[in-house]
């Protein structure tokens, strides 16, 4: 079982203090400290109202499983309650009532658990609830295999667009999309004074996720397609105007994410006649990733895949090293193998629960 390093500090707290505390130590109501939780503290850890709202839900639906299938009231049920069999068994009852998903399971497991840790700081016995609770194992989440697409998947795509003026422009929303590995909204952010020629090398200034900014090199074919585009498109344009734009009430306006999601879409219907192995369905995700994994392939160090695309970690990047068939059989042909609860019923109805659950911050 690991810990985090908060957790580990607030266990040998728990250690040093343990010999301190009462036998008699009351363990709060479930919901004692809820409204705290939600209004005050995750606020201050400054977390999304999505996030606030996903927890609210999660801790919501515990309370009203206590009451509605064991018969645990609010003014009943405690941290105490909460043992691995039971949170095991509320887990289970999310599956099969209300069908929730592996990912959607670990994540109320998940909520549960944070919820626990903060209670933990008013009452140490909550401690050896959070390491039980610690200790249900996550589901295995099926992961969806992403798309990727092959370099003649690329090439299929721009032969089938590059044969209007229009055309030209998505081809070369394609091509960048793809050699410099740019998320959508990277590209549409580009203006003219973004692309750099510094002694005849050209290269992209790119403001990524977090306002990071990186300067991205362009090979030399696809910068001979940029000058070219540069031209045609913006001859007489100010650096502040759009690289990739469309014109609205006269003026050249940056596309949006959507339209660049049109634009590759379109590309592929067009292409797919000639080339049935390109997906049904890509999003312009899908060329990011597909550079990644093809830099990976080619024994590019990840380091180095990793400065390229923009990413802060490099943790972040291995979600796209997906290893070759062929690094696959070389890889293999190396291996050398040598508590219990009561059930205390309690008379509540649905309007007083739900009254009880908004008094506490919760959703009823």
């Amino acid at each position: 079982m690991r810990l985090t390093t908060s957790e580990k500090a607030l266990m040998g707290a728990y250690m040093e203090r343990a010999s301190q505390v009462s036998q008699n130590e009351k363990i709060p109501l479930f919901c004692e400290h809820t409204l705290r939780y939600l209004n005050v503290e995750l606020k201050r850890l400054q977390r999304s109202k999505f996030t606030i709202n996903s927890i609210t839900s999660s801790l919501s639906l515990l309370v009203r499983y206590a009451w509605q299938v064991r018969g645990l009231g609010p003014d009943v049920f405690s941290i105490s309650h909460c043992t691995s069999d039971f949170i095991r068994d509320w887990l289970n009852y999310e599956i099969t009532e209300h069908k929730i998903s592996a990912a959607t399971r670990n994540l109320r497991l998940s909520h549960l658990r944070c919820y626990i840790l903060f209670v933990s700081e008013f009452c140490f016995k909550a401690c050896t609830i959070y390491l039980r609770l610690k200790q249900i194992p996550k589901m295995k989440v099926i992961q969806q295999e992403k798309t990727l697409l092959t370099e003649d998947n690329i090439t299929s795509m721009l032969k089938a667009v590059i044969t209007t003026e229009k055309g030209k422009r998505n081809a070369l929303i394609l091509l960048i999309l793809y050699e410099c590995a740019l998320r959508a909204s990277e590209l549409t952010a580009l203006k003219v004074k973004d692309v750099l020629n510094i002694d005849g090398k050209y290269r992209l200034n790119v403001m990524g996720k977090g306002k990071r900014q990186r300067y991205t090199p362009i090979k030399e074919e696809t910068a001979e397609v940029l000058k070219f585009y540069l031209r045609v498109f913006h001859e007489s344009s100010s650096p502040d105007t759009p690289l990739f734009y469309s014109i609205r009430k006269g003026k050249p306006l940056a596309l949006t994410v959507k339209t660049v999601e049109t634009v590759v879409n379109q590309a592929a219907n067009l292409a797919r006649d000639k080339d049935p192995t390109i997906p049904k369905r890509i999003h312009p995700h899908a060329f990011r990733r597909s550079k990644a994994t093809s830099l990976y392939r080619k024994n590019t160090p990840i380091e180095i895949v990793s400065a390229f695309i923009g990413h802060s970690s490099i943790e972040t990047t291995k979600i796209y090293a997906t290893p070759s068939e062929e690094q696959l059989r070389k890889a293999v042909e190396k291996c050398d193998f040598p508590d219990e609860w009561k059930n205390a019923k309690v008379n509540y109805t649905e309007d007083e629960l739900k009254k009880k659950l908004v008094a506490c911050g919760l959703t009823p």
